[in-house]
């Protein structure tokens, strides 16, 4: 009895084991914090060891989606930040208040065309981590950018509530 026993225990733990690797990698947790190295240095921001291991996998993050003019947001594309920014008005510009550890959200394939709605609270977000300069469609430069997945995608682009 014991013999059968370790035997379907071990069958089980395969076949799960087998089920996790086709479902591909798991999503790594990522926190805002996590961002940069601190404290700041004399030579500003440094990216972490952590966030430069993740570039390029899947990570899970939650923050708040930055609130912003319609007329302002650009398709495709929103901000992550670790607390509640509302950016201002055009007078402002690039004078805002994100703070360093803004994270660019984008669409992929024929999302990207979409606008992503602003949505108060926290959001849970997964998708592949981007890591690296570049510059964005709404004219400001990204150092962390997160492709949303399907499943985040579609909820970001729901209505809200």
């Amino acid at each position: 009895m014991r013999r059968c026993w370790k035997a379907w225990l071990l069958c089980a733990a395969t076949l799960l084991g087998s089920v996790a690797a086709e479902a591909g990698p798991q999503a790594a947790d990522l926190k805002f914090r996590e961002f940069f190295q601190l404290p700041v240095g004399p030579r500003g921001l440094v990216p972490s060891a952590r966030l430069l291991s993740l570039d390029g996998q899947p990570v899970r993050i939650t923050g708040y989606l930055a609130h912003q003019e319609a007329s302002s947001a650009a398709p495709g594309i929103a901000l992550l930040t670790p607390l509640p920014v509302s950016l201002g008005d055009e007078d402002e510009s690039f004078a805002d208040d994100l703070p360093a550890s803004t994270l660019y959200l984008h669409l992929a394939g024929p999302l990207a065309a979409r606008t992503i709605s602003y949505r108060p609270g926290l959001v849970s977000l997964t998708g592949t981590l981007q890591v690296g300069a570049q510059r964005e469609a709404d004219g400001r430069s990204s150092f962390v950018r997160l492709v949303l997945d399907p499943e985040s995608a579609s909820v970001l682009l729901e209505s809200p509530k």
